[in-house]
């Protein structure tokens, strides 16, 4: 299959903070032999699956789906992105997506959404991918001159983290999701000792998943908030609650084999199911022949 993922519904500026969940289901699907091409600027016919990823605030977007549906007919097949949990959605972005949902013939989401039609959704599960590796892995602790990088969404959650570590005296850089370019995000990963990585608002984050799987890549020992990610990935992180992650942080950075440990996250990563099988259900369900039923109640 051909999927294009169509992004007009985000802001150009909203962009980049997609990178860490879109880049790897690029690879996985594409390793499962499907034909992918991201960016493209409006829906397309069969047999092409468009793929939208949420943010339909603007009904602008809504209407978008309801032409291209009218110009194509009854082989045009729409398919959207769920990053995020609903219930920590803005609410004009959780109304707007209940809103959309009939519109789509599927969804995939990195968690789950109730009342959809269970033939109509795949959870996307992430694993490793040889292209997701870091550039750099530093064996030398020498080399990770950062106790602490803080990784996720711009919020006053991430604030007040690198408020805590500042004060806990721990040399720390917060890395505020969408801000910089992959490369220097790779390379300050790679430089830490501990990766926090922390959601925009507590408890589960199914965004951060994908967050921690790029930690884990640079070769990274990643702490997270504990029950903040579900699934396989969970088990190859350091879970605490939020307000010890700095005391968290120092006892590793004082132990001293934060790399050994960065590094053998890492390994057993690679011997779990990776990218490719993480995208099976999805393609799966995109499979499925186009006819949109999916509920839009409570999800």
């Amino acid at each position: 299959m051909q999927f294009n993922f169509v992004l007009t519904n985000h802001r150009a500026a909203e962009l980049q903070a997609l990178d860490d969940i879109l880049r790897p289901l690029l690879f996985g699907l594409r390793a499962a032999g499907h034909r992918v091409v991201a960016g493209i600027r409006q829906l397309s016919g069969p047999p092409v699956v468009n793929i939208m990823v949420e943010d339909f605030s603007d009904p602008a977007a809504a209407r978008e789906i309801g032409a291209a549906r009218a110009a194509w007919g009854a082989g045009f097949r729409l398919g959207v992105l769920c990053p995020h949990d609903i219930g920590g959605l803005p609410p004009a972005r959780a109304d707007g997506l209940r809103a959309a949902l009939p519109a789509f013939d599927f969804v995939w989401s990195l968690a789950p959404l109730d009342r959809i039609a269970p033939e109509r959704i795949a959870i996307v599960q992430y694993g490793f991918h040889d292209s997701l590796l870091g550039p750099r892995l530093i064996s030398d602790p020498a080399g990770r001159d950062l106790d602490v990088v803080v990784y996720g969404p711009n919020s006053p959650r991430l604030d007040a983290l690198v408020g805590k570590l500042a004060a806990a005296q721990l040399r720390h850089f917060p890395v505020r999701a969408g801000t910089f370019p992959d490369y220097i995000v790779s390379d300050l990963l790679s430089r830490a000792k501990t990766v926090a990585v922390v959601g925009g608002v507590p408890g589960a984050d199914a965004a951060l998943g994908p967050r921690a799987l790029k930690s884990i890549c640079n070769g990274a020992l990643t702490v997270a908030e504990e029950g903040s990610i579900a699934g396989a990935l969970a088990g190859l992180l350091v879970p605490c609650p939020y307000d010890e992650i700095p005391a968290a942080c120092r006892r590793i950075a004082a132990e001293g084999r934060f790399v050994e440990r960065g590094l053998e996250a890492l390994e057993r990563l690679r011997q779990m199911p990776g990218m490719r099988s993480g995208v099976e259900a999805a393609a799966g369900v995109a499979a499925v022949s186009s006819a949109p039923s999916v509920s839009s109640g409570g999800a």
